[in-house]
């Protein structure tokens, strides 16, 4: 399946996680052309921002770990777009928040995804 679609279905069963968790989807994909941030949701007056990696789950038995993919080059990335986002949406230096991962393991056989959040990823 294209690299894509998987991490389009990733992302939606993602924010499907979070929302159950409590969480307050703010929005999605907000692009600028030296970056994106995949979702931004907010709990407990915590703004997040997620970089969410999806695969197939049996890619990961083959040794492929989608947290790999972000480099110190994703992480200047999204360091930046997120302080854009900040300006751009004039939200206040007070406010709190962190940027973590959401990874997603999707197995199509069993319509089934494991699904794991690492917080801080920048620290």
């Amino acid at each position: 399946m294209e690299t894509y679609k998987i991490g389009r279905i990733g992302e939606n069963v993602f924010c499907k996680h979070l929302e159950n968790k409590g969480f307050k989807i703010i929005e999605r994909n907000y692009r600028q052309k030296w970056g994106e941030i995949d979702v931004i949701g907010k709990k407990d007056g915590i703004l997040h921002f997620f970089e969410v990696k999806s695969a197939e789950a049996f890619s990961r038995e083959n040794g492929v770990r989608p947290e790999e993919n972000i480099t110190p080059h994703k992480k200047r990335q999204l360091r930046k777009i997120i302080q854009t986002y900040l300006f751009d949406k004039k939200i206040s230096e007070e406010q709190e928040f962190q940027i973590d991962a959401g990874i997603v393991l999707i197995d199509f056989s069993s319509k089934k995804a494991k699904i794991k959040i690492i917080e801080d990823i920048l620290s």
